[in-house]
């Protein structure tokens, strides 16, 4: 693997994303996907595969992406998509960023890896311990040690440029310890009630169900090689991936976040 062979890409949920797996679970029955050891809300990589296949036609589609018939290996690569940033509702801050020391050590760690360069070196920003109300409950934020102050003022920074700034301020982005993130990104997600309508626009009986749903605004992050389509768009800024389309959801914005010593930012 050369240097800068990956960019950094990151998504923010402009509706809510249902990405869901086949089996239910206790609380609802068409229940999102997650990782297993973190529970983590997960967007597979197959997901962005097929929306790169759709939108980069090349007549070397198979040698870039792979046969379909899964004969063959494609030689692009494309990682899952990890939860970095995720909001949750406050009474009196409409709602705030949380992210945790888990997310911001894994962060750095694979972008270390994959982009093989060195986050911003200083930190301007004032981290303190503070108690926030969030989902009624009273919450304290932790004080970032000096790589995580770091690494998340070089997140900050590249969230301006997906607007997430316009959402809420950023300084109201909020480290939290690692199980009370986990908690809220178990607990805290959207859940809709739906019911099925026969022929007759009637309800039918034993369809109502529920689906659980990522929120808006909820930032994800993956790294993507660039084989085979160098200084291209490789992307578009708006995608759309997961269930229920026609219900308008899964409409993420999108930033590739290129290497700064070979100049791409794709902005």
């Amino acid at each position: 693997m050369q240097e800068n062979d990956f960019d950094l890409v990151l998504y923010k949920t402009l509706t809510a994303l249902h990405i869901g797996k086949t089996q239910s679970s206790y609380e609802v029955d068409c229940p999102i996907i997650r990782e297993e050891h973190t529970k983590y809300p997960l967007i597979p990589s197959s997901t962005f595969k097929g929306i790169l296949r759709k939108e980069n036609n090349s007549l070397n589609e198979k040698e870039i992406y792979g046969d379909k018939t899964g004969n063959s290996i494609g030689k692009m690569i494309i990682t899952d998509g990890e939860l970095l940033i995720f909001p949750v509702r406050s009474f009196k801050n409409r709602y705030f960023f949380i992210t945790c020391p888990y997310i911001l050590d894994r962060f750095l760690e694979e972008y270390k890896i994959f982009v093989k360069e060195e986050t911003i070196k200083t930190s301007n920003s004032i981290y303190k311990e503070e108690e926030i109300e969030i989902e009624s409950m009273k919450v304290k934020t932790i004080i970032p040690n000096k790589i995580h102050e770091i690494t998340l003022d070089f997140i900050k920074k590249n969230l301006c440029n997906i607007d997430v700034g316009q959402a809420v301020k950023l300084n109201e982005i909020k480290i939290v310890d690692n199980a009370t993130f986990k908690f809220f990104v178990t607990m805290c997600t959207e859940k809709r009630t739906r019911i099925r309508i026969n022929e007759k626009g009637m309800v039918e009986d034993g369809a109502l169900f529920t689906e659980e749903y990522v929120p808006i605004n909820s930032v994800f992050y993956n790294f993507i090689n660039r084989y085979g389509t160098t200084k291209k768009k490789v992307i578009d800024k708006i995608i759309q991936i997961g269930g229920n389309k026609s219900l308008g959801c899964g409409f993420l914005q999108v930033d590739i976040r290129g290497g700064e010593k070979d100049g791409r930012r794709y902005k």
